[in-house]
């Protein structure tokens, strides 16, 4: 299992996803190995998504080395983490694409996701002052990770940010999609279930009151 923590593609760290990998660890009897990826502000869009890929490509390929199998890596995610696992997704499944020796993933777990930075889903705006994600904070992680007006900007909607915007959904691996009630990325996690399940993904969704 491939962890990618959360934190607005600015804060979160291997310490703090650590109990998280543990639990893991333990109840599914995996081996699990966290992603340290670096982070905006000194590293805007999209330099997670490239750490965190090149970071994935390693481990496929030396997946002995930490007692692991290629034919069975699951990408693991919680917010901005799930974000770059569908990013990953979308570019492992290319990879196969262009070269069948590549193996697909196992699977994908995706834990609210943000998967749309233009902030359009109808839940972010329910409650502007939620206790575990203020509006305001989303913003604030937005202008830090997508900066306008450098010369490598990234739009909100561009597909290698948000991956709700990917032009092809299909072939991407079994997901288990968890959305939290009272969370503004709540839509954002439906919304992607849906898409994917529209693509012909199998899609388990689980929406915690």
């Amino acid at each position: 299992v491939v962890n990618l923590h959360g934190g607005g593609f600015v804060l979160g760290n291997l310490t703090a996803a650590d109990w998280l990998c543990g639990q893991v660890a333990a109840g599914a009897a995996v081996t699990v190995v966290s992603v340290d990826y670096r982070l905006a502000p000194e590293y805007p869009a999209p330099t997670p998504f490239l750490d965190s890929w090149t970071a994935t490509r390693w481990l496929v390929e030396h997946a002995g080395l930490v007692g692991g199998d290629p034919n069975r890596v699951t990408l693991l995610g919680e917010s901005a983490g799930a974000n770059l696992a569908a990013l990953i997704a979308l570019a492992s499944r290319d990879e196969h694409r262009s070269d069948p020796t590549w193996p697909q993933l196992a699977g994908q777990i995706l834990a609210y996701p943000a998967v749309d930075l233009t902030l359009s889903s109808s839940s972010i705006d329910e409650d502007p002052e939620a206790p575990m994600l203020r509006r305001r904070t989303l913003d604030w992680y937005g202008r830090l990770y997508l900066p306008q007006g450098l010369d490598a900007s990234i739009a909100a909607d561009d597909p290698r940010v948000s991956p709700i915007f990917a032009a092809d959904h299909t072939d991407l691996p079994p997901t288990l999609v968890i959305a939290a009630g009272q969370d503004p990325l709540r839509d954002d996690a439906t919304r992607y279930a849906a898409v994917l399940q529209a693509a012909g993904v199998p899609v388990t969704t689980r929406v915690l009151p």
